[in-house]
Protein backbone atom coordinates (compact mmCIF):
# COMPACT_ATOMS: atom_id res chain seq x y z
CA UNK A 1 0.00 0.00 0.00
CA UNK A 2 2.99 2.37 0.54
CA UNK A 3 4.49 1.94 -2.66
CA UNK A 4 1.31 2.17 -4.56
CA UNK A 5 0.71 5.78 -2.60
CA UNK A 6 4.09 6.83 -3.65
CA UNK A 7 3.75 5.76 -6.97
CA UNK A 8 0.41 8.02 -6.89
CA UNK A 9 2.07 10.75 -5.51
CA UNK A 10 5.25 11.01 -7.66
CA UNK A 11 2.99 10.39 -10.93
CA UNK A 12 0.72 13.36 -9.21
CA UNK A 13 3.86 15.73 -9.05
CA UNK A 14 4.30 15.24 -12.43
CA UNK A 15 1.07 15.70 -13.60
CA UNK A 16 -0.25 18.61 -11.66
CA UNK A 17 1.60 21.72 -13.70
CA UNK A 18 -0.59 20.41 -16.59
CA UNK A 19 -3.65 20.58 -14.00
CA UNK A 20 -4.11 16.57 -13.89
CA UNK A 21 -4.22 14.58 -10.82
CA UNK A 22 -5.25 10.60 -9.99
CA UNK A 23 -7.79 10.41 -7.56
CA UNK A 24 -9.61 7.39 -5.94
CA UNK A 25 -12.63 5.87 -7.76
CA UNK A 26 -15.96 4.91 -5.75
CA UNK A 27 -16.68 1.77 -7.32
CA UNK A 28 -19.12 0.83 -5.04
CA UNK A 29 -21.41 3.35 -5.80
CA UNK A 30 -23.41 3.53 -9.18
CA UNK A 31 -22.67 5.13 -11.78
CA UNK A 32 -25.61 7.75 -11.76
CA UNK A 33 -25.81 10.99 -13.59
CA UNK A 34 -25.88 12.21 -9.43
CA UNK A 35 -22.97 10.24 -8.93
CA UNK A 36 -21.05 12.03 -11.91
CA UNK A 37 -22.43 15.41 -10.60
CA UNK A 38 -21.14 14.63 -7.00
CA UNK A 39 -18.00 13.84 -8.20
CA UNK A 40 -17.37 17.21 -10.06
CA UNK A 41 -18.67 19.08 -6.84
CA UNK A 42 -16.25 17.20 -4.58
CA UNK A 43 -13.35 18.46 -7.01
CA UNK A 44 -14.69 21.81 -6.59
CA UNK A 45 -14.70 22.88 -10.89
CA UNK A 46 -15.87 26.21 -11.12
CA UNK A 47 -18.93 26.22 -13.38
CA UNK A 48 -20.13 29.07 -14.07
CA UNK A 49 -22.77 28.56 -17.08
CA UNK A 50 -25.04 25.35 -17.48
CA UNK A 51 -26.69 24.71 -20.45
CA UNK A 52 -29.59 22.44 -20.26
CA UNK A 53 -30.55 21.44 -23.69
CA UNK A 54 -33.83 19.43 -23.94
CA UNK A 55 -34.68 20.62 -20.22
CA UNK A 56 -37.98 19.72 -20.36
CA UNK A 57 -39.52 20.80 -17.22
CA UNK A 58 -36.23 21.75 -15.56
CA UNK A 59 -35.68 18.73 -13.50
CA UNK A 60 -31.79 17.79 -14.33
CA UNK A 61 -30.92 21.63 -13.30
CA UNK A 62 -32.44 21.89 -10.00
CA UNK A 63 -30.52 18.76 -9.41
CA UNK A 64 -27.57 20.49 -10.89
CA UNK A 65 -28.96 23.54 -8.09
CA UNK A 66 -28.46 21.50 -5.59
CA UNK A 67 -24.25 21.42 -6.27
CA UNK A 68 -23.82 24.53 -8.16
CA UNK A 69 -26.30 27.07 -6.47
CA UNK A 70 -23.88 30.22 -7.75
CA UNK A 71 -24.13 28.99 -11.34
CA UNK A 72 -26.21 30.38 -14.38
CA UNK A 73 -28.72 28.40 -15.96
CA UNK A 74 -29.48 28.33 -19.90
CA UNK A 75 -32.54 26.02 -20.02
CA UNK A 76 -33.51 25.21 -24.07
CA UNK A 77 -36.55 23.58 -24.72
CA UNK A 78 -37.88 22.58 -27.99
CA UNK A 79 -41.57 21.44 -27.26
CA UNK A 80 -43.74 24.51 -26.58
CA UNK A 81 -45.88 21.98 -24.22
CA UNK A 82 -43.00 22.39 -21.54
CA UNK A 83 -43.12 26.46 -21.69
CA UNK A 84 -45.16 26.38 -18.56
CA UNK A 85 -43.31 24.47 -16.04
CA UNK A 86 -40.35 26.31 -17.70
CA UNK A 87 -41.44 29.43 -16.73
CA UNK A 88 -42.56 28.59 -13.28
CA UNK A 89 -38.91 27.29 -12.84
CA UNK A 90 -37.56 30.49 -14.35
CA UNK A 91 -39.59 32.64 -11.87
CA UNK A 92 -38.52 29.85 -8.74
CA UNK A 93 -34.72 30.94 -10.01
CA UNK A 94 -33.56 33.93 -10.50
CA UNK A 95 -30.19 32.51 -12.15
CA UNK A 96 -32.22 30.46 -14.40
CA UNK A 97 -34.19 31.42 -18.18
CA UNK A 98 -35.25 29.58 -20.88
CA UNK A 99 -35.65 29.43 -24.44
CA UNK A 100 -38.22 27.76 -26.61
CA UNK A 101 -35.69 26.29 -29.91
CA UNK A 102 -34.54 23.62 -31.49
CA UNK A 103 -31.12 22.75 -33.91
CA UNK A 104 -30.15 20.33 -35.92
CA UNK A 105 -27.95 20.06 -38.80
Amino acid sequence: MQLRNIVKNSINAILAPLGYSIINADYNKSMSMQGAIEAIAKRKHLITTVIDIGASNGQWSSMLMDYFPSSNYLLIEAQPVHEKELRIFCEKFKNAEYVLAAATY
